[in-house]
């Protein structure tokens, strides 16, 4: 037993158990800044996941020196092995995002600091230092980019524990002589942790999968393959409730003379052709990168939602759209279909409410419409001190 505990090291397994409770702080924190729109810029959003990071693995390791008050590596050295572990298990379960890569490097650089206030700066030290640090933001670089296909092989979870314990054992003998048990630990706490979190990976990743298939069934429509009705009308909901919001653009378009096409080229022919202008409205709006949603209504009928975005501008990009949607080659069954679309744009500010959104820019379609259709149509004037009707096409 005394010799468990001393390759596991004082009180393993309460310290343990603490890393989900981190693990799960991080999470949230990180979904709490994602699901407010917190993350403007790219920028903004590496400051905030990083100092999140940073202070969860600080507070993991606060709560570490609390259970191992006296410990012969000092407070700083002493589970290094265990944080590091921490780090590379997040690295492995939490959903990627931009710069993930890089989230550990001002926690890193923090220790560096740490590190020479607590023990001083020696070239022995800042050589193993530099290795240890170096080598572990590698392995997690590593981890980031291929998590999936690491977790498949046994050996690569060996490589990826061999790599985690020489960053260790490299920032121990910085310090500290080389001590064969402590080594030894190391190396089989991280395989061990690392075996667990494969297991954990593989349960995560098939509640992903079958909450993407509940998703995919609930809000996306299953012709087009694009947001659904339902999707469109929570959409609406949390942009008229929410305070970040202070203006966006409505879209909404249909397909001029759809029912003629149904009727000349058959049901099958009416359906590519949905299928495909969804296919290049959401094309052409990743290559311009425009960040509006697309929805189909009902039928032939679509709206787009751009956040924050004017009406003026969106008018363009519409313009735009109706152009490439009429000069568009539509070929199904040895017959070219002559397709165009009309559409009617609105820009929403405060104070306006769903219905009210959609019956405005339901007016403006029809405008659209009788100004001779493969056309778009937007209105400048003040929407909050007119008066509007609904109007139905």
């Amino acid at each position: 037993m005394n010799y468990i505990n001393e390759v596991l090291g004082n009180h393993f397994f309460i310290k343990l158990f603490l890393i989900p409770s981190i693990l799960g702080g991080i999470y949230i924190s990180k979904n709490i800044i994602y699901k407010n729109q917190l993350n403007v810029n790219k920028y903004v959003a590496y400051l905030l996941y990083s100092s999140n990071f940073a202070l969860w693995i600080f507070i993991l390791k606060m709560l570490y020196i609390e259970i191992n008050q006296v410990s012969e590596y000092g407070y700083l050295l002493s589970d290094v092995s265990l944080l590091f572990i921490a780090i590379a298990v997040d690295y492995f379960i939490v959903s990627s995002y931009q710069f993930i890569e890089f989230t550990v490097i001002p926690l890193l650089l923090g220790f560096c600091l740490f590190y020479a206030f607590s023990y001083g700066l020696n070239i022995k030290s800042i050589i193993f230092i530099g290795i240890s640090l170096i080598t572990f933001w590698l392995t997690l670089y590593v981890i980031s980019k291929y998590k999936a296909s690491l977790m498949d092989s046994m050996f690569n979870i060996a490589l990826i524990s061999f790599s985690i314990w020489f960053s260790d054992i490299m920032l121990s003998i910085s310090k500290f002589p080389f001590n064969l048990i402590y080594s030894i630990g190391v190396f089989f706490k991280t395989f061990m942790i690392l075996l667990f979190s494969k297991f954990l990976f593989s349960i995560i990743s098939s509640i992903v999968e079958d909450y993407s298939k509940f998703k995919k069934y609930t809000y996306i429509d299953a012709l087009t393959n694009v947001y659904n009705r339902r999707k469109f009308e929570e959409v609406m909901e949390e942009i008229t409730e929410s305070d970040r919001v202070k203006k966006y653009s409505l879209v909404i378009f249909d397909v001029d003379h759809f029912k003629e096409i149904n009727d000349t080229f058959g049901h099958n022919s009416g359906d590519y052709v949905l299928r495909e202008i969804c296919y290049l409205v959401e094309k052409f709006l990743r290559e311009v990168e425009e960040n509006g949603q697309l929805f189909r209504y009902g039928g032939d009928e679509f709206f787009l939602i751009f956040r924050n975005r004017s009406g003026s501008e969106i008018k363009k990009v519409m313009d735009q759209i109706v152009r490439k949607i009429s000069v568009a080659r539509f070929n199904k069954d040895s017959y070219e279909i002559n397709v165009t679309i009309s559409a009617g744009i609105s820009e929403i500010r405060e104070g306006m409410n769903m219905e009210q959104a959609i019956s405005y820019v339901d007016n403006n379609l029809y405008i659209a419409k009788s100004k001779g259709k493969n056309g778009s149509y937007y209105d400048k004037k003040n929407r909050d001190t007119e008066q509007i009707g609904s109007v139905k096409i």
